[in-house]
């Protein structure tokens, strides 16, 4: 996949998520002067906070991101230019997982939903499903749970390094935050994001050009589940046009599972509507009664499975 420009830069306001990145990769605290330099602060500045916190390793390693995150220029405010820093400082390993992992194009389009991600509550559903589909450990599993099920601190680095390592998890998390209704909004905008960045990474059904950039503006206002849905239909035959839909791959297995589920419900309801209606032509009347439309098709249906394949065409 082509680089694109990184969408999530670094300010002052990612301090604390700076840190727990650094953190989780086991970056050596002690080093936080040399760190700095790299990072290209000034000597005295660091020999400034250094003697500001008494040596206190911890407090100096956030006083110099501060400093950097302040000072530093939307160029430089990247993962990109941590993981210099780091590999100057021959940790290798360290700078090799973040440059692989936060500087990854498609992992920083989640970055930038990291806030809102922290907010929602899923059902424990919801996080065996991030178990299940290879998001979380096992471990990270029970620890997800006993925080109340939010995605804050290490599992949500698990997750981001799942995304980097595949992109189709990405698609894989946005269909099981769907299922926690106050997450189908961010699902939503997250999705429709990687759509926008990674076209060619999306499926998308034939559409007329006027529509698009009206549609992808309205994409992410989803009302809410108990409303109903309004539908305008232009009756211009000059006017009318298909309303373009993305669809990201990642998706298809959710719908065969939906497919299956209609298939064996048409299937148990087949016997039931036998034993209810004398005849295959009573049951013809009635759907040629309720949809005018299918008379010419019902016509060589001589049995309920042709009637019922009909039903399922429409």
């Amino acid at each position: 996949m082509a680089s694109k420009p990184s969408h999530f830069s670094l300010d002052i306001s990612k301090l604390n998520f700076v840190l727990k990145v650094l953190k989780h990769y086991k970056f050596p605290e002690a080093r936080w002067l040399e760190f700095g330099l790299n990072l290209g602060l000034l000597h005295p500045t660091l020999k400034a906070i250094e003697s500001a916190n008494k040596e206190d390793p911890s407090n100096c390693l956030m006083e110099c991101l501060a400093k950097w995150l302040t000072e530093g220029s939307d160029h430089t405010l990247v993962w990109q230019t941590l993981a210099n820093a780091l590999n100057e400082m021959n940790l290798v390993s360290i700078s090799t997982d973040i440059r692989k992992t936060m500087a990854d194009p498609v992992n920083e389009i989640l970055q930038c939903y990291i806030s809102r991600l922290a907010q929602v509550v899923l059902t424990e559903e919801s996080v065996d499903l991030l178990h299940t589909e290879g998001l979380i450990s096992k471990d990270t599993l029970t620890k997800v749970k006993s925080c109340g099920c939010s995605l804050v601190g290490d599992p949500m680095l698990l997750i981001l390094s799942a995304v980097a390592e595949d992109h189709s998890k990405l698609c894989t998390l946005t269909s099981i935050l769907i299922k926690s209704k106050e997450a189908v909004s961010l699902a939503s905008d997250i999705i429709m994001e990687y759509g926008k960045s990674f076209p060619s990474a999306v499926t998308v059904m034939p559409s007329c050009q006027e529509a698009s950039t009206s549609t992808s503006s309205r994409s992410g206002q989803l009302q809410d589940s108990s409303s109903e849905t309004q539908v305008t239909t232009n009756t211009d035959a000059t006017a009318q046009c298909v309303v373009e839909v993305i669809v990201h791959p990642g998706y298809e297995a959710e719908f065969d599972r939906m497919e299956h589920k209609l298939g064996t419900l048409i299937h148990n309801i087949v016997p039931l509507i036998e034993a209810a209606i004398p005849s295959v032509n009573d049951l013809k009347t009635y759907i040629r009664r309720c949809h005018r439309d299918l008379k010419p098709r019902l016509k060589d249906a001589n049995s309920f499975d042709d009637v019922m394949e009909v039903i399922e065409d429409e």
